[in-house]
């Protein structure tokens, strides 16, 4: 590349190969005699820094002492009461007020040029002058005078003592009453919290009663709950037996329909072709005896009411079967009855 004195040269290689890798290292170490010879050179000032000492600077007093310079500057208070000469704001005012200026005070305490009026500024007396100094002097010795008192005579600090004596009652007065009020709140809100205290046993001793009231109900609740567990058992058992009883009813059922068909296919094989309603009736001609022949055998003998009576017991017991069932059964007995009662009238006799 050529180097026409703007561009950078490219560098050779031999001597890039020169250059490589560290140096050789040379350690050398100080005698006593040369450490001490050093040490005994002056320091060289900088500004803006602590000058290091290396004859002092590791020894333990040099830490000691750093230490405690630090401390001091960090503990320095940021207001000062005062000037340096031991001014204050008091001595400042008396001056004043004799007459002096403030030049002559600063020059006469020996204080730097233009220095008292920081600390007017910092003492809150910007604008002073001698009469407003002697104003400050007389509210320092007479402190009712601040209050707007005035005073023109000998009797006055008197009167100004009994109003300030007057004024002071009333508020003490005023504060008693305060205090009887507080008081007054006090006792209310002991009160209020005792009716509190009182209302919350009240209603812990309403809560165990209601937990004991719920503890009975949950155990008349399981009682219930077992009573109607048992219930129900009961109630599918009894359907379950009514099942199978009205099961078994419709079987028996189906049984007596078989009969009464059996029946009555067997009383049209008994039923005499040539049966008559009004000569021969059904229900008295069944067995191969008619009813009437029956009574006539049965009553031989007999007469009257007897005959009657026992005919009629016949009768009804011979159709009760074919005919009125249960009334024919009821008649034959009243008959039955009345016989008996006849035959013991007789027996009477």
């Amino acid at each position: 590349m050529r180097d026409n004195g703007y561009s950078t040269p490219v560098p050779r290689r031999e001597n890039e190969l020169r250059a490589s890798g560290p140096g050789e290292v040379i350690q050398y170490q100080l005698s006593d005699e040369e450490l001490a010879k050093y040490r005994a050179l002056p320091v060289p000032q900088k500004q803006g820094k602590r000058p290091i000492d290396l004859r002092i600077a590791n020894t333990k007093a040099e830490q000691q002492r750093r230490r405690a310079e630090m401390k001091e500057e960090n503990d320095m208070p940021d207001k000062k009461e005062g000037p340096a000469c031991g001014l204050t704001r008091e001595n400042l005012i008396e001056q004043v007020a004799k007459g002096e200026t403030l030049s002559s005070i600063e020059r006469a305490w020996g204080m730097k040029y233009n220095t008292i009026h920081n600390w007017v500024k910092r003492w809150d007396l910007k604008g002073i002058n001698q009469a407003k100094a002697q104003e400050l002097l007389d509210q320092a010795k007479h402190p009712f005078a601040a209050r707007g008192v005035e005073e023109t005579g000998c009797t006055e600090p008197k009167e100004v003592l009994n109003s300030e004596t007057e004024r002071l009652a009333q508020e003490n007065a005023a504060m008693k009453a305060e205090n009887e009020r507080l008081l007054q709140e006090r006792d209310d809100y002991k009160r209020a919290a005792e009716d509190l205290e009182s209302k919350t046993l009240e209603y812990d001793q309403f809560l165990d009663q209601f937990h004991e009231a719920k503890e009975k109900l949950n155990d008349e609740l399981e009682l219930v709950v077992k009573a109607r567990d048992e219930y129900m058992r009961m109630y599918q058992e009894q359907y379950a037996f009514a099942q199978s009883y009205y099961a078994e009813c419709s079987i028996l059922k189906a049984e007596r329909d078989e009969l009464l068909i059996d029946r009555s296919a067997l009383q049209d094989e008994l039923t005499p072709i040539d049966s008559d309603p009004v000569n021969h009736p059904l229900h008295y001609t069944r067995g191969g005896i008619e009813c009437i022949d029956a009574i006539e055998a049965a009553t031989a003998g007999l007469s009257g009411s007897e005959a009657y009576i026992t005919g009629a017991v016949i009768k009804y017991l011979w159709r009760w079967k074919w005919k009125n069932g249960r009334e024919d059964l009821q008649k034959a007995a009243w008959y039955i009855d009345r016989l008996i009662g006849g035959d013991q009238l007789e027996q009477a006799k």
